[in-house]
């Protein structure tokens, strides 16, 4: 239920803001409460496993204040915070009162964790509820997620003036009414810099916000999304834009990768221009290798992303399949959410 504008409380509670996609609850709480002389908003969660989503920033905010190594002050927050220590092992039970002060404190509530612990161990897929639940501990997985988002973010860093560099482009051109993706990769010196850029029909932008849950015209205003006129994608405008982003930065383009089940007709008058186009069909035996590489790449630090919050979304929202040869790529069926931005880099 939406819960709308116009309230004036005195008093808002949020409660397992983790499972909040939006701060939208949150804030139209905290604005309704300006006429108040001394309002208090309370937030009570444990903590999650998807870090895009604002309880994550909040926590991350807040720690940040108990942190006496941390010169951030904020006497207008209340802060307790009750998780283990990243060092700790989960299977000492000294280490559980950290998280749990009041269940720790008797037989009963000890005996339920050590089952709970007992069966995380036994099963895997219990693991990360037990962590978040039971310890607090936020935990960057989702069933079948492609990408660890901490590493991922730990690549995120400024990206140099790359003028004049190789690079390597690929393109996701799904639904027209959807959003449409252009991935690139430039190299240096064994690393990897990669963005995107994104399409969107403007007359479904609204929509889409709605039910993606995401600030499309935010990321409009950022630069990282251009909007295109009426109900579809135009695609002379994704081509016009691949054109003017080589010649801006004076790239040397090296291949462009496609579909041609969508994107043939684009593919052909790009390559009457000039640019050699690579067909790169979406079947899990030809993106198995690239996207196996492409997070080994991450996970070794070779890859700056330049905090791109449309491809970190997209990063986080990949979900991976899996064949009996171990070959995997990402699934868009399964995925919560829209993956092109990444699919397109991986293509590059």
């Amino acid at each position: 239920r939406k819960l709308g504008d116009g309230k004036n409380p005195s008093l808002g509670i949020v409660d397992e803001y983790h499972a909040h996609e939006t701060s939208e609850i949150y804030d139209v709480l905290d604005s309704g409460m300006v006429a108040r002389r001394s309002p208090l908003m309370a937030v009570i969660t444990t903590a999650g496993f998807n870090m895009e989503r604002p309880c994550f920033k909040e926590y991350q905010y807040t720690s940040k204040i108990l942190d006496p190594d941390i010169d951030t002050e904020n006497d207008d927050y209340f802060v307790m915070i009750c998780e283990l220590d990243p060092e700790d092992d989960i299977k000492d039970e000294s280490n559980w009162i950290k998280a749990n002060p009041i269940v720790a404190t008797y037989p009963e509530g000890m005996e339920s964790l050590r089952s709970a612990l007992k069966v995380a161990l036994e099963v895997p897929e219990k693991m990360r509820s037990f962590l978040t639940k039971n310890m607090n501990r936020w935990v960057d997985q989702k069933d079948n997620g492609y990408m660890n988002m901490t590493k991922w973010r730990a690549c995120s860093g400024e990206i140099p003036d790359l003028q004049g560099l190789p690079v390597y482009l690929g393109l996701d051109l799904s639904m027209t009414t959807d959003l449409t993706s252009v991935g690139y990769v430039a190299v240096q010196d064994g690393f990897f810099y990669v963005g995107q850029h994104s399409f969107m029909p403007e007359a479904r932008a609204k929509e889409k916000m709605a039910t993606d849950k995401v600030p499309y015209d935010l990321w409009r205003e950022m630069g990282f999304i251009t909007y295109t006129s009426g109900e579809a994608v135009d695609y002379q405008l994704v081509e016009q834009w691949i054109i003017e982003f080589i010649h801006k930065n004076r790239f040397r383009p090296q291949e462009t990768a496609y579909d041609k089940w969508n994107a043939l007709h684009l593919a052909q008058r790009l390559e009457s221009k000039g640019h050699t186009m690579v067909e790169l069909p979406q079947r899990i035996n030809h993106l198995s290798l690239p996207t196996k590489s492409f997070r080994e790449k991450v996970y070794e630090g070779k890859v700056v992303h330049g905090n791109d919050p449309v491809l970190s979304w997209a990063v986080n929202n990949a979900i991976m399949k899996m064949d009996p040869q171990e070959n995997i790529m990402l699934d868009k069926a399964k995925s919560p959410q829209r993956i092109d931005p990444i699919a397109a880099v991986i293509n590059a």
